[in-house]
């Protein structure tokens, strides 16, 4: 009975920390459907995805993510630049817990940080998809914006900055 009690004690006290489950990224500089099959294949490149789904008119791209603990927005930006392309958005959807929320309207999924300017006040639980507004992830002209709410922490600080 005490080693059952004592299992369920340490399953309970071990914290569970988010996973990016998916992306959904918007490419700009397509001018033919060769631009997106080059984006593809840089995409489905990365060790760090498992599928894509490509809406050509939208130039939008759905990525599923291996379950891996290393998935970080600066390698799928990368893909796209290195492919010849900019990253016109980059929505994450990633399955939250309470932990993962920390001071300062920051939080931390896979090692990475994130700074939310626009979102909830205290921690989410569950599935929750977010939007990347930091320096080349956005337009100038939205990061312009997005640098006006950011709550006294500039957008090119360390981490990543969010809207919800």
């Amino acid at each position: 009975m005490k080693i059952i009690f004592l299992a369920l004690t340490l399953l309970l006290s071990v914290p569970s920390f988010g996973q990016i489950k998916t992306a959904n990224l918007t490419a700009s500089g397509l001018t033919c459907s060769m631009c997106s099959k080059a984006i593809y294949k840089a995409l489905v490149d990365l060790p760090i995805v498992d599928t894509v789904e490509v809406d050509i008119e939208k130039s939008s791209y759905l990525i599923k993510f291996k379950s891996t603990p290393d998935i970080s927005p600066e390698d799928i930006k990368k893909s796209v630049e290195d492919a010849g392309f900019a990253v016109a958005s980059l929505k994450l959807t990633a399955n939250f817990s309470s932990s993962d929320f920390l001071p300062n309207n920051e939080f931390r999924i896979q090692g990475t940080l994130y700074r939310f300017i626009k979102g909830p006040k205290h921690g989410v639980n569950g599935m929750q998809s977010f939007t990347i507004v930091s320096k080349g992830f956005v337009s100038k002209k939205d990061f312009k914006k997005y640098s006006s709410l950011s709550l006294g922490s500039p957008l090119e600080a360390s981490g990543y900055s969010v809207i919800f």
